[in-house]
């Protein structure tokens, strides 16, 4: 899904940052980003072109350079670019920059601890959800510091489509067209219609092979089909995702060599990477079972049982975590990357009309 030109995501950044930060982008007085160079095919992802941006402070104005690292996931702040004279660099994406088109409009000085000294916001997207990093300037050594105070999962999740829709089936189909253009010649690839939250909207799965199996899972809401899951390499050392019908909750597997387990999340929480539960089991060997799960007072329940094999609904702790987690039976775990009523595009087609 590459290819997707999220032109939503444009706007609801820029309405990110006037909501969160109290700044609008495209104030003359925050600053206009600029291309510093004219030349066909430059791209901001270059070492050959920056971001112009005002910087401010409480007796003075100054105009930074800002070089964006793909591969690292960094932004450094330059002050002179003939000489590169360095200010101060400042991470911000762990494995590097997930989608350009949030980040090339997403940054901006602002003061986000309001102490009249302009800081780095910066914000990314990760499978559909907006991450903001903010980087206080220190104004005695004039560096630009993370703040993990500040920054975190922006509230809401955006679609990767400008349009809205009347009805989700109308939006899954634009969503099912691109798939089919990307994966059309996969040797294996198809959709699912899957009942991942409580309401009687279906989720779309979309899967494909490219190299090893990939998905997307996408969801409906507010006259758009926004993704809530993008997995690549499954299949690979046992890994896959699965899912409870209607609990609103993701299990990521992982089985290799007599190792594995499962890593629950759900994708609708404001932050839709806190970790619900955690499963390993160990044979062969060392043998053992380790549990860890969130109980409804918020507290995490965790327990080690050495020289013992329980699987997941084996647990003496079952009910406790099927009652914490809204699951029903934790025997009903489904496989979403698996052939199993997989669809091909003329049954989706279908199904959606």
């Amino acid at each position: 899904m590459k290819r997707f030109r999220f032109l939503a995501v444009l706007l609801a950044a820029v309405m990110v940052f006037t909501a969160g930060c109290g700044t609008d982008i495209d104030d003359p007085a925050a600053g206009k980003k600029e291309k510093d160079i004219d030349i066909e095919g430059a791209d901001w992802k270059t070492w050959a072109a920056y971001i112009v941006l005002d910087w401010h402070g409480p007796d003075e104005t100054r105009k930074y350079y800002l070089d964006i690292s793909n591969d690292g996931g960094f932004v450094r702040i330059i002050e002179d670019k003939e000489s590169y004279s360095l200010v101060s660099t400042c991470d911000f994406s762990e494995g590097g920059v997930k989608d350009w088109d949030t980040v090339e409009n997403s940054i901006a000085f602002e003061d986000a601890d309001a102490d009249g000294y302009d800081d780095l916001s910066v914000t990314d997207m990760d499978g559909g959800h907006l991450i903001n990093s903010i980087f206080l300037y220190d104004p005695e050594t004039g560096e630009f510091t993370y703040s993990g105070e500040l920054s975190g999962y922006t509230a809401g999740q955006w679609g990767n489509n400008a349009l809205t829709y009347d009805s989700w089936q109308d939006a899954y189909k634009d969503v099912v067209m691109l798939w089919e253009d990307d994966h059309a010649d996969d040797e294996l690839h198809g959709y699912k219609l899957i009942y991942l939250n409580d309401d009687d909207i279906p989720e779309l799965a979309l899967i494909g092979t490219d190299d090893w199996t990939v998905c997307d899972v996408y969801t409906f809401g507010d006259g758009i089909a926004y993704r809530i899951y993008e997995g690549d390499n499954l299949d690979v050392d046992g890994r896959g995702i699965h899912y409870f019908e209607r609990s609103g909750i993701l299990a990521s597997s992982e089985w290799m060599s007599g190792i594995g387990g499962y890593v629950m999340t759900s994708p609708f929480d404001e932050n839709p990477y806190f970790v619900l539960l955690e499963y390993e089991l160990v044979t062969g060997g060392e043998t053992k079972t380790h549990i860890k799960f969130v109980e409804p007072s918020g507290d995490y329940y965790e327990q080690e049982y050495p020289d013992e094999e329980y699987d997941l609904s084996e647990l003496p702790e079952k009910e406790n975590i099927e009652a914490a987690l809204g699951i029903s039976d934790l025997e009903d775990m489904i496989r979403i990357n698996s052939e199993d009523g997989l669809m091909d595009h003329d049954e989706i087609v279908n199904a959606l009309n």
